[in-house]
């Protein structure tokens, strides 16, 4: 990240609260690592990384999804055997605003990515990281990354998403296939999903599902949490956003392809989610999907049924092979 790389909306971040540009500069150098004006013009930090709360690492080794390559799928097989070389990485998130990647052998920061849309001139931002006296109650990375092998764009890729937690609003996915090429922001950074896309987004906490959908496109899913501002009157219900991977869908050139779902609906895309997971060549249609539950009503009845014949043919036997009763002998 360098100064004369950002845009106005950056800068202005770095410069709030102050006037000279030498001074923003000051403030980037900072959040970069540089700890020469820590306690006298800035904060002190324990240590450069930023803490860790809610986020966890994630391990990104040699490719290991044998169910693609077990199903045929030969594109796959060829990716799996060119990505079994790279370097094996460690990636979280931290309070200091950024995921960070480290090489998993030698420890070395390879990619510290700071996301778009924690930039503000207000409360927060990355501007408070350097003030005097800062505490870390403002989060920002703070949420669980998933990685998995996915394709985009026709090409077989591992991609990385993550939610911020309580550090805002918004996911991002990036492309780790590669460590040595982390270092270009362009081809790293897929996109940015936030409340600016869709105002039913809140601070979500829960750990992106990356799956393949019925349709064939791969996309995150992950479960809505608190503080969205849609004013259609379902902010702050319980929703499913599902966003696709391959970046702007059908809602337009400006937005990503995502879908919200609610209550009975969300339901039943986690059953096809889990379905898929369990028997990933076969991908039933939605619409039997949504039969199963009745289908496994009519068959559990059918059981109770027989079970119940058999149970008195087995009655009527035993009564034929007892003894009459007393009375009905003396009857006799």
């Amino acid at each position: 990240m360098e100064w004369d790389r950002l845009g106005d909306n950056e800068k202005y971040d770095f410069l709030s609260g102050r006037s000279e540009e030498s001074q923003g500069q000051a403030r980037l150098k900072f959040l970069l690592g540089d700890r020469s004006k820590e306690g006298s013009e800035f904060h002190q930090r324990s240590s450069a990384l930023g803490p860790i709360a809610r986020s966890a690492p994630v391990y990104v080794g040699k490719p290991n999804q044998t169910w693609l390559a077990s199903a045929g799928v030969s594109a796959y097989a060829a990716f799996k055997k060119k990505a079994a070389k790279r370097d094996a990485m460690v990636y979280v998130g931290s309070n200091g605003g950024a995921l960070h990647g480290f090489d998993a052998v030698t420890g070395e920061e390879r990619l510290a990515y700071y996301p778009g849309v924690l930039y503000r001139t207000g409360h927060g931002g990355y501007h408070n990281l350097a003030l005097e006296g800062f505490t870390h109650k403002t989060k920002y990375v703070d949420g669980v990354p998933s990685v998995s092998d996915v394709k985009v764009g026709g090409k077989w890729k591992t991609v990385l998403v993550s939610s911020l937690g309580g550090g805002g609003r918004g996911l991002f996915a990036l492309d780790v296939t590669d460590p040595s090429e982390l270092n270009d922001a362009n081809t790293t950074v897929l996109w940015e999903f936030t409340h600016e896309d869709d105002p039913h987004l809140g601070y979500t906490h829960s750990k992106p599902i990356l799956t393949q959908m019925n349709n064939g496109k791969w996309a995150a899913i992950i479960g809505n949490g608190q503080g969205a501002d849609a004013a259609d009157g379902t902010a702050g219900q319980a929703q499913l956003f599902i966003v696709y991977l391959d970046g702007p869908g059908e809602m337009g050139s400006g937005t990503l392809g995502a879908i919200t779902c609610v209550s009975a609906r969300a339901r039943v895309l986690s059953i096809q989610h889990y379905w898929q997971l369990r028997m990933p060549p076969l991908l039933l249609p939605l619409p039997l999907m949504m039969l199963l539950p009745l289908l496994l009503s009519v068959l559990l009845l059918m059981l109770l049924i027989l079970l119940s014949v058999l149970l008195l043919i087995l009655l009527l036997q035993l009564l034929l092979l007892l003894p009459l009763p007393l009375p009905l002998l003396l009857m006799q």
